[in-house]
């Protein structure tokens, strides 16, 4: 049976983080409101001090999954950030441990199989997220598995659930393997 076409961004590993998610200030240039929803699952990048969307592609850096939100007065908001809300100062949680393991489905444009196991991907930003679900639409860019120092992600294996199967869509484990936490995997540090 074909797996289903669902993204949803990257999730925890069993749901559970390798350490306490990190709170890291969301805003815009000089004090202005971000400009970019942001969802659960959405993976970051650290930017002057401040969250960012991350961009797709080998080269560039992954910080880890928004697992949250919290406002500055100390309330936690379960949905995603919009740029409305820009009157409060928010926080988006991170589980931005080098160590930590998702979960994401992989787009259609190339088909993951076992010998891909330990091979570099990157992430796919083509789905935007849902304003109903606050869920992010970000997904594993299946279309060229590599062993770039570079690549965004390492692929682990394929989740074991019920109905998965190698394959466009099936959900996949990653790590993050261009970590800006993590400088070894760089091409920086090693010139």
């Amino acid at each position: 049976m074909a797996n289903t076409d669902n993204p949803k961004g990257f999730s925890l590993l069993n749901g559970v983080a390798v350490r306490p998610p990190t709170a890291y200030r969301i805003e815009g240039s000089e004090g202005t409101p971000y400009s970019e929803n942001l969802f659960i699952g959405d993976m970051v990048v650290l930017a002057s001090g401040y969250i960012t969307k991350a961009t797709a592609g080998t080269n560039n850096q992954l910080l880890g999954a928004i697992v949250g939100f919290e406002c500055i007065n100390g309330g936690i908001k379960a949905g995603g950030y919009y740029p409305d809300d820009s009157a409060y100062d928010w926080y988006a949680l991170v589980a931005d441990d080098p160590a930590q393991r998702y979960v994401a489905q992989c787009d259609g444009g190339g088909t993951l199989a076992q010998a891909n196991v330990g091979g570099t991907v990157n992430i796919k930003t083509t789905h935007a997220g849902s304003t109903t679900t606050n869920i992010s639409g970000m997904e594993i860019d299946s279309s060229a598995v590599s062993g770039a120092v570079t690549d965004q992600l390492r692929l682990i294996g394929l989740l074991n659930a019920p109905g998965n199967a190698w394959g466009a869509n099936g959900e996949y484990i990653v790590e993050i393997h261009n970590h800006q936490l993590r400088q070894e995997n760089n091409v920086d540090a090693t010139s």
